[in-house]
C-alpha cells in the first residue's frame, strides 16, 4: 500500500502510519494534517520534514497533545511558534522561549506576554539580542530580571542587575560567572545573607574574599563556603573551628573530598560555562 492509499484508509492506525512514513510526500502530509483523528494529526506534527505551511495549520489544532507535539518539533516554524506563544495551555506556551526556531517576531511576542514565566524562560536562555536584553532588564517582575542576572553575558546588563533593588535579583546575579572583582566585592558586602551565600557557593574567590566570607556573620554563608569544592584547604581548616557545628562538620567533610573533584570544580568555575557540575565521587 502506498502512502497515498494509506492516507485515505478508513482505519485510523493505518492513516497514522502513513503520517509517520518517511516516504510520505508533502501532499500526503498536508492531507493528513486535516485528518479527523488527533492521532493522525499528532503524527504529522512530529514530522521534522513537513512543510512549514503544513505545520502552521496545526498551531491552532483543538487537540492539546497535537499542539504539544508541534512545539516539541525542532522544525516548528516561527509562524506557528507565534501562535503557540499565546496558547491557553501553560506547558505549550512555556516550550516556546527555549525553542531553536525563535525569530525576532516571536521573541517580541514572548517579551510582550502577560505570562511572567514566558519572559523568565526567555531571560534565562543565555545569548539574547540587544533588544531583548534591554526589555528584560527593565521587566517589572523581579523573577524575570533574576533569570537574566544569572545568565546574561552582556556586561552592561550584568552591572545594572548587580545593583538591582530587589534581593532575589542580586542573589541570582551572584551566580553569574562573568562578575568582575568589583561586582563580587559589592555582592560580598550585600546586607542580605542570601546574596552573600550565592557568592560563596557559585564564585571562584580570591584570598581576601575568602577571608571575608569565612568570617561572615551568617552561618548559612559560612556553610556555603565550607560546602564548596572551590574552597581551598587552609580556609576549610579555619572553618573546622567554626562555632556553628554544621559548618565545622561540613568543612571536615570537604577536607576529605577527592582532590580530583576540587580541581575539576575549579576548572568548571574558571571556564565560565553555564550548567551544573557533577562530582565524580558518589557519597
Amino acid at each position: 500500500m502506498t502512502p497515498e492509499e494509506a492516507a485515505r484508509h478508513k482505519t485510523v492506525r493505518v492513516r497514522a502510519g502513513a503520517a509517520a512514513d518517511p516516504a510520505a510526500g508533502q501532499a500526503v502530509l498536508a492531507l493528513l494534517a486535516a485528518d479527523p483523528s488527533p492521532m493522525v494529526r499528532r503524527a504529522v506534527a512530529r514530522r521534522r520534514d513537513a512543510a512549514p505551511e503544513t505545520l502552521l495549520t496545526l498551531a491552532g489544532d483543538p487537540d492539546r497533545r497535537t499542539r504539544l507535539a508541534l512545539v516539541d518539533n525542532p522544525a516548528c516554524p516561527p509562524g506557528a511558534l507565534h501562535v503557540l506563544a499565546e496558547d491557553a495551555h501553560g506547558p505549550i506556551r512555556w516550550s516556546v522561549p527555549p525553542h531553536p526556531g525563535l525569530d525576532d517576531d516571536v521573541r517580541r511576542a514572548v517579551r510582550a506576554s502577560a505570562d511572567p514565566i514566558m519572559r523568565r524562560l526567555l531571560a534565562g536562555g543565555g545569548d539574547l539580542d540587544d533588544e531583548s536584553i534591554q526589555a528584560l532588564l527593565h521587566d517589572p517582575e523581579p523573577e524575570v530580571r533574576a533569570a537574566l542576572a544569572a545568565h546574561t553575558r552582556d556586561a552592561s546588563a550584568l552591572a545594572a542587575l548587580v545593583a538591582d533593588p530587589h534581593e532575589p535579583v542580586r542573589a541570582r546575579a551572584a551566580e553569574n560567572r562573568l562578575l568582575t572583582a568589583g561586582q563580587r566585592l559589592a555582592l560580598i558586602q550585600d546586607r542580605h545573607a542570601s546574596v552573600r551565600h550565592a557568592v560563596a557557593w557559585f564564585q571562584l574567590l580570591d584570598e581576601d574574599e575568602l577571608q571575608v566570607l569565612a568570617h561572615d556573620r551568617a552561618a548559612r554563608v559560612r556553610r556555603a563556603l565550607a560546602s564548596s569544592h572551590a574552597t581551598p584547604g587552609h580556609v576549610l581548616r579555619l572553618l573546622t573551628a567554626d562555632p556553628d557545628e554544621i559548618v565545622a562538620l561540613q568543612a571536615r567533610t570537604m577536607l576529605a573530598a577527592p582532590r580530583r573533584d576540587k580541581e575539576s570544580f575549579r576548572r568548571f568555575l574558571r571556564s565560565g560555562r553555564q550548567g551544573t557540575w557533577t562530582s565524580s565521587h558518589t557519597v
